[in-house]
């Protein structure tokens, strides 16, 4: 199968490190993979065999609009699946053109955008195949706000490399020795842009409260970068909780960060499926996360789920939970652990997906 994937662009991302995925996975099953960013912007690596382009909207958007339907046509795809909001409209306009046997327009998150941008989605939901997103909470976020039909949109699971992110001992034990991290001491750990879906707000007010009534030892790293991180690390600083967190900015060896720490916190406002907790679990990491989209999709019980835009929730739920016994937290991370791993298994997800391509 000629399978071309389209994304609004190839940065550091959530759905972008999905494409990734899905690629790399059909590619290894025999599928001839095709991967086209609508802007220059190429962050990700893909494995050898997958052909990818690089367009530039920003800069000459009809010039990149020719191309991209030369390009499709050039292929001949079987299927061509579109991801995110501005790659799923350009990709539909093209059907005025060109002919595409079958096109998936794929959305990420409960919140893609307002006003025309969701308009044009909601107008042009007729060229598309199939609709999907992410999760439950994200399609009925869709379909509260009219952008979908009732039952239009499909839930289908991200592919993703779960198994890139086991849990290591030896760089549990190598980083916390890096880090010069106290025996006794506990780590939490964020990954993140600082972007302002992410409330990154609501999460150094957790960490005050947290200073504030939490007795013993505890450090916060924050890995990630944005055009938020000055306005939010001054307001560390302000908040006098800057010695409790180490920025660590964007990093590759995210496995072995996560190996390192005890808990991770998502205090996000919105997400589709905030495939970080996946990669978080697999890490043996105590997940705590706000009500922000997809996550009760993707954790076996609500129970260290705490509403959004709440920091004293946020923190009390973390306070709770760290003062537990090791063997019950220990309990807890196994239990979410297999959940997932069953759930999102990518040997089972990828033929789900062959499945829709095929219908």
């Amino acid at each position: 199968m000629k399978i071309v994937y389209i994304i609004t662009q190839l940065g550091v991302g959530g759905a972008e490190n999905v494409l990734v995925s899905m690629a790399n996975k059909m590619q290894k099953l025999g599928h001839e993979v095709y991967v086209i960013s609508l802007l220059n912007i190429f962050e990700q690596k893909f494995d050898d065999g997958i052909s990818i382009f690089i367009l530039d909207f920003k800069s000459s958007p009809f010039t990149a609009f020719v191309k991209l339907c030369k390009l499709i046509s050039g292929i001949k795809p079987d299927v061509v699946h579109s991801h995110c909001i501005h790659a799923n409209i350009i990709t539909r306009l093209t059907k005025f053109f060109i002919s595409i046997k079958r096109l998936v327009s794929t959305a990420h998150n409960t919140y893609e955008g307002t006003g025309l941008l969701m308009l044009a989605f909601k107008y042009t939901n007729f060229l598309s195949d199939v609709i999907t997103n992410v999760s439950t909470d994200a399609v009925n976020a869709f379909e509260k706000e009219k952008y979908v039909k009732k039952n239009e949109m499909k839930v289908m699971s991200n592919i993703i490399d779960i198994n890139k992110y086991l849990f290591s001992i030896d760089d549990r034990c190598i980083y916390r020795e890096k880090f010069n991290i106290n025996k006794g001491q506990i780590i939490l750990i964020t990954i993140a842009m600082f972007k302002d879906s992410k409330d990154f707000p609501n999460l150094i007010r957790a960490i005050s409260y947290i200073k504030n009534n939490y007795n013993s030892e505890f450090k916060f790293f924050i890995v990630g970068d944005g055009e938020l991180f000055p306005q939010i690390k001054d307001m560390a600083k302000e908040m006098q909780v800057i010695d409790n967190i180490e920025f660590l900015g964007r990093r590759d060896d995210i496995r072995a960060l996560l190996s390192m720490s005890d808990f991770f916190i998502l205090a996000s406002k919105h997400e589709g499926l905030p495939t970080v907790l996946i990669e978080a679990a697999m890490a043996e990491n105590y997940i705590i996360s706000t009500d922000c989209g997809g996550v009760n999709d993707i954790l076996p019980t609500t129970d260290n789920i705490v509403p959004i835009q709440d920091h004293i929730a946020l923190a009390k739920r973390i306070i709770f939970r760290m003062k537990e016994d090791q063997d019950t937290r220990e309990k807890c991370v196994e239990t979410t652990k297999n959940y997932i791993y069953n759930k999102f298994n990518p040997d089972i997800v990828v033929n789900q997906w062959i499945e829709l391509y095929c219908e």
